[in-house]
């Protein structure tokens, strides 16, 4: 049986107790594992524990909240992983042009200068960015919300990663670029053999590019499984009823855009 690439095992996040308030449990035992190629999704409602599983992994969390009980154990030294965040406008420095993001990127991962800059340039091709020459020159302001995407992708491939930690990708973005956005990362995932963790609240996107997806509410995993099965036949009351509301949302959606359709 292949190995995952990485494991969390019973991994508990806590804030940190002070003078003024207790600790507080935010994430309850999670266990996961990816395999090399695999997509899987987390779901659940806004401060369900999905964000921070991620940056648990990574050791990214928030000052004054730490894991304070199981572990994240990788296959080996070599496996890498990288994070791209919801809102790259806020997460790309504004005082670096794009080429100085990604040629920074590829600094970090050790590729020697002569080299960053047609590495810069291929990335870009790479992300699908139009006119990339042009758009490396500009600052992430410049850009549309798909072209900064665009750029936080290309920067997590710059270290040639096996995983990709996507915290809620296309949230700020609109159905058309958010489409462009997932059918790039389903293109990276099969040419470079990448596995993927998704987190949304979106379950349709979670459904068109996730093999395996876990629920989670409160902090913990109530419903783990092959997507299809998850969506298909959810046993979990909470799984119930997030996708009953997920259908009726998407339903107030088609109304609305209907409407303005109507309207014009």
């Amino acid at each position: 049986m292949t190995e995952p690439l990485f494991r969390m095992r019973d991994v508990r996040v806590s804030t940190i107790a002070s003078p003024y308030a207790p600790s507080r449990q935010l994430v309850h035992g999670m266990d996961l594992s990816v395999l090399s190629g695999e997509s899987v999704g987390i779901v659940g409602e806004s401060g369900s524990g999905k964000s921070l599983t991620l940056r648990a992994i990574l050791g990214l969390l928030p000052r004054g909240i730490e894991i304070n009980g199981g572990a994240v154990e990788r296959r080996g030294v070599g496996v890498r992983a990288r994070m791209i965040f919801q809102e790259p406008l806020t997460a790309l420095n504004p005082t670096r042009c794009v080429r100085d993001l990604i040629c920074d990127a590829l600094k970090a991962a050790g590729v020697p200068r002569p080299e960053r800059r047609t590495r810069m340039l291929e990335l870009l091709e790479e992300v699908g960015m139009p006119e990339p020459l042009r758009r490396s020159t500009m600052w992430p302001h410049e850009l549309s919300g798909g072209q900064r995407q665009r750029v936080m992708i290309a920067m997590s491939l710059a270290a040639d990663p096996d995983v990709l930690l996507c915290d809620e990708p296309t949230t700020a973005l609109d159905v058309t670029v958010q489409a462009q956005i997932l059918a790039l990362l389903e293109r990276m995932r099969t040419e470079r053999d990448l596995a993927l963790v998704f987190v949304s609240h979106d379950l349709a996107v979670v459904a068109a590019v996730c093999d395996r997806v876990l629920v989670m509410t409160n902090g913990r995993v109530v419903e783990e499984g092959p997507t299809a099965d998850v969506f298909g036949n959810p046993q979990h009351p909470y799984t119930q009823r997030l996708l009953a509301a997920s259908q009726v949302m998407a339903g107030e959606r088609a109304s609305l855009e209907m409407f303005e359709e109507e309207g014009r």
